[in-house]
């Protein structure tokens, strides 16, 4: 059974490195927390640099002497000094020192949040398979066979860079792997702005976490679902959600859940539209009797809202696959006990 494996953009040539299985079974694979396939399949609402909430906008003239000296600055020099600082949490900290920092500060840290927004939805609508990538073209499903245009470019790489794995040769990073990256790097820099201020109902602490909650990507509060565009097919999180699971033995797997947008959010959820979106695309060489040819492999694939699409557009296939997630959970009990 491979082991080293990929959830890849065939469109993008990205293959997504924050959930693949690197020395793991591949149930550790589908099982973990899958979240972040959830966000790179579903658009967020993002928070706007130029429409910040009503709280960050600068006093009015009428109201500027009660900001005292620093009402004297001109904005330019607020803007510029913020210019200067590269970390979120002291952008924070510095926003929330003064009222006229507000608006300005507010700006800065949209900014400087955007690579935790960059991946979000930047899959929404691609060419989705999941593999250990050293799969022979050849082999791959119909819809993951390139363009004629990919194959003319395919053709200038040589041999080592034919195999899907270096196809896909680009990663979507999520916000943990730039945090990490920036503490190696640079050092313990990154201090929390939370962890800063004294922890009370009032002052900077109320501040901070309001500046934070304003900048943080948000999901609607609507029906959402796994939707296959080629196929004009969907898996509501919502179904997904009441599904419950239990082995022979009686032990429970998955409980009825609630949603949260895209998310599911409860004590046992196995499964979620992450962990079947590497279930339906999953494609091997292998002959593993546990992982199947997946039925979406190589489809454009999404998560949306489906609150007023109208089912003659798009049937609901829940049921489908929640038959395929409860064989597979059989399967992958009766051969290795992995619960």
């Amino acid at each position: 059974m491979p082991t080293d494996l990929y959830m890849f953009n065939v469109d993008k040539r990205e293959k997504a490195e924050a959930v693949k299985g690197v020395e793991q079974a591949f149930p550790n694979y589908i099982f973990k927390d899958n979240d972040w396939i959830v966000k790179l399949l579903a658009r967020a609402i993002i928070p706007s640099r130029k429409r910040p909430p009503a709280y960050y906008l600068a006093a009015s003239s009428d109201k500027r002497h009660e900001l005292g000296s620093l009402s004297a600055i001109p904005p330019e020099i607020i803007g510029y000094i913020f210019s200067y600082l590269s970390s979120t949490d002291d952008a924070i900290s510095f926003s929330v020192a003064h009222r006229i920092l507000s608006h300005e500060g507010f700006r800065r840290v949209v900014r400087l949040r955007w690579r935790e927004y960059e991946p979000m939805g930047s899959w929404t609508g691609q060419r989705i398979i999941t593999d250990e990538g050293d799969t022979d073209r050849s082999d791959l499903p119909t819809k993951c066979k390139l363009t004629a245009k990919e194959e003319k470019e395919m053709k200038k790489a040589t041999s080592f860079h034919r195999q899907l794995y270096w196809w896909c040769i680009r990663m979507p990073r999520d916000a943990a792997w730039h945090t990490e990256m920036t503490a190696k790097n640079y050092g313990d820099i990154i201090k929390p702005a939370l962890q800063r201020v004294a922890h009370s109902g009032t002052g900077d602490y109320l501040r901070v976490r309001l500046l934070v909650e304003d900048t943080t990507p948000r999901y609607a509060k609507k029906t959402w679902a796994l939707c296959n565009h080629d196929r004009k097919q969907c898996i509501r999180a919502s179904a997904v959600a009441n599904w419950k699971i239990t082995l022979p033995s009686g032990k429970v797997l998955q409980a009825p859940s609630s949603t949260d947008g895209p998310f599911l959010r409860g004590e046992k959820v196995l499964f979620d539209l992450g962990s079947l979106a590497i279930i339906l695309t999953a494609w091997s060489c292998y002959t593993d009797p546990v992982i199947e040819k997946g039925p979406w492999a190589g489809d454009r694939l999404g998560i949306y809202t489906v609150d007023n699409v109208s089912p003659k557009k798009l049937e609901d296939v829940s049921e489908w696959a929640m038959g395929i997630a409860k064989d597979y959970v059989t399967k992958t009990y009766s051969r290795r006990h992995w619960f």
